[in-house]
């Protein structure tokens, strides 16, 4: 039976007890709560039973635990200096952006105990009522964007349960933001080969970085953060990504997002010949320049010599589209999608096609890529008609290929 104590100006205590510790000494709970103190004691006194009540509920259904009472913005710090251990410096850079964007600011004050589902609730109804920036259509938050504040505060809660704060993550008994991002797009093989030509009337630097971008699948910030050091021959070697660095620049990280991210590429001779293209361009802006050129060894740079900034590709390709109407709206993103879909499409394998995607399991290019394996699953099981039953069954129809987007699966196709 828990014990309510009168502190004064609508603050009351909260004594529960919590069985026994292992010396036999009765353990016992405390929590201080305010209600409203312009109530009459008695009606006080009644509100405050129905938290004891609950509060009691909690602990025998180890909810909370009686670990040290510490606030959001106290586990967070922790939490974000385990998560510099074993994450990517740009991940965490991420994480530290939703904490303080919307999830200190609301939550910091809350002692991690005494967190609940409802106020998680809140929460999230106050993140889909939040102005967003001038890019979002609707001028509120995403479905995705709230989904990335619920993920990070669920993971940090989840922390907090190995932690011992607590035992039961109340994240998991809240109904999620809904995605409502639309389904990954990329190009057919004729419009991606309309793209790479229209890519010729771009400048010298956006055109290899934008093809690069189609061939190898690499994430933006990959190329961003590569050096000329990571090219050997004709092969391309993925080492490291790129984040911004506070107060303005990019800096290129010691490793790269996982790492399954670290991986060798082939390179086809049309990204060579750019790539030869632009270093001699860029040879020449370094002897102009003179020693002071800041970052001798990057791949991609800007007049000045620095690594190009990490919003600067994005922007650039949304300029590229606006000048071209007759090419299909896409995100950047979308040209590592066209890359795997093209691969999978000519019987690549899941695995090859995972590991050149830097993928951590194949789970996960399954999980993306539903829509080229089911199209890859309907010619084999053509294919395998016309074996047994060639009279009755149609031949099964190539994919659509182009001078550009001929692939094998010989190893340099699919490294």
């Amino acid at each position: 039976m828990a014990s309510i104590e009168n502190r004064g100006k609508g603050k009351w205590r909260i004594t529960v007890s919590n069985g026994y510790d292992a010396a036999g000494k009765k353990r016992f709970v405390k929590k201080t709560v305010s209600v409203d103190p312009s109530h009459t004691i008695g009606s006080q006194r009644r509100e405050v039973e129905k938290l004891a009540a609950e509060l009691e509920t909690d602990l025998g259904r180890h909810v909370i635990t009686d670990a040290r009472r510490i606030t959001i913005h106290a586990l967070a710090a922790e939490w974000i200096a385990d998560r510099r251990r074993a994450l990517a410096p740009a991940t965490v850079a991420h994480y530290e952006h939703l904490l303080q964007k919307h999830i200190l600011p609301k939550l910091g004050h809350i002692v991690v105990q005494d967190l609940t589902p409802k106020q998680i609730s809140h929460f999230y109804n106050d993140l889909a009522a939040a102005p967003a920036g001038a890019r979002s259509k609707t001028g509120h938050l995403s479905g995705n964007s709230q989904l990335h504040f619920h993920r990070a505060l669920s993971a940090m809660l989840t922390f907090a349960k190995r932690r011992g704060y607590i035992s039961v993550n109340p994240c998991e008994n809240v109904t999620p933001p809904r995605n409502d991002v639309e389904e990954t797009k990329f190009l057919e093989p004729s419009d991606a080969i309309r793209m790479l030509d229209a890519f010729a009337q771009l400048p010298l630097l956006w055109r290899t970085f934008f093809t690069l971008a189609l061939f190898t699948s690499c994430r933006p910030g990959e190329l961003i953060a590569l050096d000329w050091t990571d090219i050997d021959g004709s092969t391309l070697t993925v080492r490291a990504g790129a984040v911004r660095i506070p107060g303005g620049g990019t800096q290129r990280t010691d490793r790269p997002k996982t790492k399954a991210s670290i991986r060798p590429i082939a390179l086809p001779q049309d990204c060579l010949d750019l790539l030869a293209q632009w270093k001699a361009k860029q040879d020449a802006q370094k002897a102009a320049f003179g020693e002071a050129w800041p970052e001798p060894d990057a791949v991609f740079t800007g007049d000045l010599g620095r690594r190009l900034d990490v919003s600067s590709p994005t922007q650039r390709f949304a300029k590229f589209l606006k000048t071209n109407p007759d090419l299909p709206r896409i995100p950047l993103y979308a040209l590592r999608h066209t890359g795997a879909t093209l691969l999978i499409s000519q019987g690549v394998s899941i695995r090859e096609v995972s590991q050149r995607l830097g993928h951590s399991q194949t789970s996960t290019t399954i999980n993306i890529y539903t829509h080229a394996l089911a199209d890859a699953a309907a010619r084999t099981t053509a294919t395998l008609a016309a074996v047994l039953r060639p009279a009755e069954a149609p031949q099964p129809q190539p994919p659509t290929t182009g001078p550009y987007l001929v692939q094998d699966n010989s190893k340099e196709a699919t490294a």
